[in-house]
């Protein structure tokens, strides 16, 4: 990790996003961010233990969101979320790329299309599975 110099202004904040991986499984330190002026410290994070796993468990009865729906979820369940839930509203996490793959299942992918049709919903990349699937849909 690098440092990256930031001047914030007085009562204003800056988010920073940053993706790093693992290369093993196992419990791994953390060190947050820490603040500094002029080269001093003067604020830092506590530090944390990651555990690091192979593969992200999911119980089924704790579903929390629209990406644990996709990793443990039934296709059954999928297309209720697709009937009953707000597509427009991602705070649960949903978005329509995560569902493309599910949609090299002709079966499924005519589902998904029925659903988003009884909703008038378009979704531009859904529907070009109709030439994957050789559909006039």
């Amino acid at each position: 990790m690098k440092s990256e110099p930031c001047e914030l202004a007085p009562y204003s904040t800056d988010r920073k996003k940053f993706h790093f991986y693992f290369p093993s499984v196992g419990k791994k330190g953390h060190y947050p961010s820490n603040v500094s002026i002029d080269g001093k410290v003067t604020a830092r994070g506590q530090f944390n233990e990651l555990n690091v796993v192979r593969h992200r468990t999911i119980e089924k009865d704790n579903i929390k969101n629209f990406d644990d729906l996709i990793h443990v979820g039934t296709d059954e369940q999928i297309l209720d979320y697709l009937r009953t839930e707000n597509l427009l509203d991602n705070s649960s996490g949903f978005a329509f790329s995560k569902i493309y793959f599910l949609c090299n299942k002709e079966e499924l992918w005519s589902k998904i299309v029925s659903i988003l049709r009884m909703r008038q919903i378009y979704e531009e990349t859904i529907w070009m599975f109709a030439f994957k699937h050789n559909k006039n849909e």
